[in-house]
């Protein structure tokens, strides 16, 4: 039960390139507020500065800058405006990847959020299975086969080496019975088919179908 995602979400190439225009122009302003502060302390402390070539080039130059970070920072995002596509082979690509809000932070975040998701459903259905006495070695992998891939048709039951089997490889319980037909074994499957129908309406397990849906 893996995780992957096989075709690039238009979405998610909106959103990533977004978020990069968002940086930047975030950047630019930071950088042009530093600068208008800088003009504005040095002129509070001495008004002489105000002619200086450099004091000019501290207000025009910060000043440029907020103004041009707005395009990037707002008109991008709240307003669709046109930016370049990031480059996948950009040279800050390995500190951008870092950043909490890039495309590769929100991935891992999502591969981890599965995972997790995966491993809670998968614990819960480990002690439900002992806790309904079907102690098979692969019940719990037969019973999330049976909730995640149910049959329209009845897979078969078979007895072999004191073990009730269910379909082509799975089996659900031990047992001393030779038979199907055996009352035990008969006993046995229908506990295993109301844990797999009870199973299917876990929140476990419905959110770890809504997070591998969204992959």
């Amino acid at each position: 039960m893996g995780w992957s995602r096989q075709t690039p979400d238009p979405a998610e190439e909106i959103r990533h390139q977004q978020n990069v225009a968002i940086a930047f122009g975030g950047a630019l302003v930071a950088i042009g507020l530093a600068g208008l502060t800088t003009a504005a302390v040095f002129y509070i402390a001495d008004t002489h500065n105000a002619g200086a070539l450099w004091f000019k080039g501290l207000w025009i130059g910060g000043a440029g800058l907020v103004i041009f970070g707005l395009y990037p920072l707002a008109a991008v995002p709240i307003l669709g405006a046109p930016f370049p596509k990031p480059r996948s082979n950009f040279i800050l690509r390995p500190m951008w990847d870092r950043m909490p809000f890039s495309k590769s932070a929100r991935h891992k975040r999502s591969v981890a959020h599965f995972q997790a998701s995966e491993r809670v459903f998968r614990e819960r259905l480990q002690r439900e299975v002992q806790a309904a006495g079907l102690d098979a070695g692969r019940a719990a992998q037969t019973l999330l086969e049976e909730v995640v891939e149910p049959r329209p048709w009845p897979r078969a039951v078979w007895i072999h080496s004191g073990v009730i089997g269910y379909g082509s490889s799975g089996n659900i319980a031990r047992t001393t019975a030779v038979s199907a037909d055996d009352p035990e074994v008969v006993e046995m499957l229908r506990r295993f088919k109301e844990l797999a129908a009870t199973a299917r309406t876990w929140p476990e397990f419905l959110d770890w179908q809504r997070l591998k849906r969204d992959s």
